[in-house]
């Protein structure tokens, strides 16, 4: 009995503490090293383990930050309660260090290596298209008409820096219908998305131009779109191609109702 007492009172104590036991803060992103990351807009993450757990919501954290190592004596952050940090408006080409220090009641400390990433140099900006899709190397005729596209669809890009999404930017959006001087519809646009004013049966032409913070712009490519026809019931005088997918379902029950009625007649 008094060993199993003994081993009960073992276990307790076991569960009590295995989460702390053999704890470590591991970084996340970016990776230690890491080159070419975004200077405008940047969050730090890590989490701390014990074994296979990730135990992160047990701790608050205090964050180092600087351009050296010698710098990391003052926190600049403290008693976070998740494993982020966000960082922004860094200079080019710099490479910055940062650690961390977790705190839990009852629990040691915990402190994190030493880890360091450098910043883009601000030379080239990669413009990934979203949607709608591209028709600029097509000349299939059946290919271009797969391709059209609902007049209330969104203009969509990406921004990234070796393969990562760059935020903080913001945008000026160039849409018309002729591939020469593109007019300007949007500045400032803060999103990597646009909802434009489409028209039927067209071909657009639109570019992206991207700022940062310092006034440093990067222009991406021409797009090209082709919209869809507008078609219309015979004799009825209604557009189909005006009608969302919600308003044709509207109509179901009515086109049901006449195609009974029909049938008595």
């Amino acid at each position: 009995m008094k060993r199993w007492a003994l081993l009960c009172a073992v276990c307790i104590i076991f569960m009590g503490v295995s989460g702390a036991l053999g704890a470590e803060i591991k970084i996340v992103t970016p990776t230690d090293g890491q080159t070419d990351v975004p200077n405008t807009v940047c969050t730090l993450l890590w989490k701390v383990t014990s074994g296979d757990e990730e135990i992160s919501s047990l701790y608050t954290y205090d964050v180092y930050f600087g351009s050296s190592a010698a710098t990391l004596t003052t926190p600049v952050s403290q008693d976070l309660t998740v494993p982020a940090y966000t960082v922004s408006n860094l200079e080019y080409d710099t490479t910055y260090f940062w650690k961390v220090v977790a705190f839990r009641t009852g629990e040691d400390t915990l402190v994190s290596s030493i880890w360091r990433f450098t910043t883009w140099d601000g030379g080239t900006l990669t413009f990934e298209l979203v949607a709608p899709p591209d028709i600029s190397g097509l000349t299939d005729p059946e290919e271009i008409g797969k391709a059209r596209v609902l007049i209330d669809q969104n203009l969509h890009w990406k921004c990234t820096v070796g393969g990562l999404l760059i935020n903080g930017l913001s945008y000026t959006v160039r849409l018309g219908t002729s591939g020469g001087t593109i007019p300007v519809v949007a500045s400032g646009v803060t999103d990597m998305i646009y909802d434009p004013n489409l028209t039927y049966d067209q071909v657009y032409y639109w570019q992206i131009t991207a700022t940062a913070p310092d006034g440093r712009t990067w222009t991406g490519p021409i797009w090209k779109f082709y919209t869809m026809a507008q078609t219309t019931l015979g004799g009825s005088g209604c557009s189909l191609g005006a009608l969302s997918f919600g308003g044709i379902l509207l109509l179901l029950p009515l086109a049901y109702g006449l195609l009974k009625k029909s049938r008595k007649l």
